[in-house]
């Protein structure tokens, strides 16, 4: 499990420390008040990306240092077979971020490099973001979730190793089918292209984050117009919008004794001022980001250029351009490779060769279907809880072809798609056409839940995962992180005071701005300033003798829920 957290001179965090625990624990505050950096921090002790334009401004480097503790049999096992030995049962991994781009990574003192961050972050921490839900959309991704479920890794490795020995084959096939000179012509080409893509060093999701980049770089400037429009509409020298609603609600507040159904003109106008005090905090996400692009506009669209020409040159799109040096790779070996073979005799070899690869691939989609039933109810019961009670899945698996027509790809001869009936009466539809985005949370909370109990990892992390969720169904959200908190150790960053109150230990993230200085800096809440946090989420800026005792309310029936 995580047990503590430093870091240092990451974006408006100078310093900070956070000491974990067991069970859930929930990070809190205004939005833009820096929880996210909180995620950017372990990402990157997870050997994820990092810019720097995380680095503190006038800091010379950022330091993030993570130590886990109480770690499995299993999980310790494997960080031996990476070569990690533990000291004192205690993994400490430091990641050094300097200003001039450079990365310092050690763990347990000894230098490594990300990727042996990435290796070995899998047995440790998964993260869940907001956008999770919006993967679901993408049917490509269901597969993988199918096959995580079905634990099908000896399978589908037997498979692979069948599927690149067909495919050496067939460049051997076609190799040999060749004259002399159209197989110089051919390895003169491939050279060609290789050293092509060298220069190019396409990565994966760079050209869609380039394209992203390029769009939001057109509009920066009505973006940032647009901004500070709004904040100076809501404050300005003359008060603004929020002025003026402090002032009616402090006026309502004054009248309420008179007149007991102003109190719901004040829960109304409460909410508003929440609301609007959230659009103030992300309008400053927004502002901060326009200073944070590491590119410009013109930098951006000749990278982009390069990418289009290298699509039409290899006639492939843009993003699977980091596959094709691979395999143009293997083709260049298979040509430069002497052989005498008889021609008649590999082709027999490739049909023989093309059965086994069938063979392994239905073998495959055996465990897939098997475990699709399986999969499909629970998840059911997963949505159940989560107030789906009426939501079905289907878990489709198509046939790439029959026969000769068969075609066989790094995933199998399968493609899967999850589909949703939301309501009693209503056919399965894909995810995209009808789950709203508070379905979608909960239909990827209910996935990850199910995966969770397969996967050695011992810390999960939601981050802000109750996108679209209120109400009585936020209660269940809440009450589903607390049940898998009591297996695994979960952080969770909420806005919700539904979900806080399950919290066995809250952390209040705020922000503060001291000689033109703005710091952020985390606080571990007692009961007291739980229930006045949970108070904050219920009843936004002001909080009062009912919020208060609403909130704790909230956190009585949370514990009583604990104890059934």
């Amino acid at each position: 499990m995580l047990r503590s957290l430093y870091i240092e001179n990451i974006a408006i965090i100078e310093k900070a420390s956070l000491d974990f625990e067991r069970g859930f624990t929930v990070l809190s505050g205004e939005t833009g008040a820096g929880k996210s950096i909180i995620i950017d921090a372990i990402n990157g002790i997870m050997g994820g990306r990092t810019s720097r334009e995380l680095i503190r401004t006038n800091a010379k480097k950022a330091v993030v240092i993570a130590e886990f503790t109480d770690m499995s049999a299993e999980v310790v096992m494997k960080l031996n077979e990476h070569g990690i030995e533990l000291a004192d049962g205690k993994l400490i991994i430091q990641r050094d971020m300097l200003a001039d781009g450079k990365n310092n990574c050690k763990i347990n003192g000894r230098p490594c490099t990300t990727q042996s961050l990435k290796d070995i972050a899998k047995y440790l921490i998964t993260i869940h973001g907001q956008h999770d839900g919006g993967m679901l959309l993408d049917e490509e991704t269901h597969i993988d979730y199918l096959d995580s479920f079905a634990r099908n890794t000896e399978i589908f490795d037997t498979y692979t190793r069948e599927y690149e020995e067909l495919l050496r084959q067939n460049r051997r096939i076609k190799g040999l089918s060749m004259s002399i000179r159209q197989r110089e012509e051919r390895i003169e080409r491939l050279n060609k292209d290789i050293e092509y893509l060298e220069k190019l060093s396409p990565k994966k999701g760079e050209f869609e984050d380039l394209t992203n980049l390029r769009k939001l770089l057109m509009g920066i400037s009505s973006v940032n117009d647009a901004v500070v429009y709004l904040e100076t509409s809501l404050e300005n020298d003359d008060g603004g919008i929020m002025a003026t609603l402090y002032t009616a609600q402090e006026k309502l507040k004054k009248a309420e004794k008179y007149n007991s159904d102003i109190v719901k003109i004040i829960e109304k106008l409460t909410e508003a001022i929440s609301a609007l005090e959230d659009a103030r905090g992300y309008s400053d996400d927004v502002r901060n980001a326009l200073d944070s692009y590491s590119m410009s506009y013109e930098e951006v669209e000749e990278r982009l250029e390069l990418y289009e020409k290298a699509s039409k040159r290899f006639d492939s799109s843009e993003g699977e351009l980091y596959l094709i040096k691979d395999n143009l790779q293997k083709e260049l070996e298979s040509l430069m490779y002497d052989s005498n073979e008889d021609i008649g005799a590999l082709k027999e070899k490739y049909v023989l060769q093309r059965n086994i690869t069938l063979q392994a691939a239905q073998n495959l989609r055996k465990s897939r279907e098997e475990a699709s039933r399986i999969l499909k109810t629970t998840i059911e019961n997963e949505l159940s809880y989560l107030d789906m009670k009426n939501a079905r899945i289907e878990v489709e698996i198509l046939n790439s072809g029959e026969g000769e027509q068969i075609k066989f790809t790094k995933k199998g001869i399968d493609s899967v798609r999850f589909l949703l009936s939301a309501n009693k009466g209503e056919g399965f539809k894909a995810l995209s056409k009808i789950a709203s985005g508070g379905e979608l949370s909960r239909i990827m909370l209910a996935i990850k839940n199910v995966l969770s109990k397969n996967e050695l990892v011992e810390t999960m992390i939601f981050d802000e995962v109750d996108t679209g969720v209120s109400g009585r169904a936020a209660n269940k959200v809440g009450e589903k992180l607390w049940n898998i908190a009591r297996e695994k150790q979960v952080l969770c960053i909420t806005h919700l005071p539904q979900i806080a109150v399950f919290a066995d230990s809250h952390y209040m993230v705020a922000k503060e701005t001291a000689n033109d200085v703005t710091l952020t800096h985390a606080e571990k809440l007692g009961e007291e300033g739980k229930i006045k946090e949970i108070a904050r989420l219920t009843g936004g800026r002001d909080i009062t003798n009912t919020t208060m005792e609403s909130a704790k309310e909230m956190i009585a029936l949370a514990e009583k829920y604990k104890m059934n």
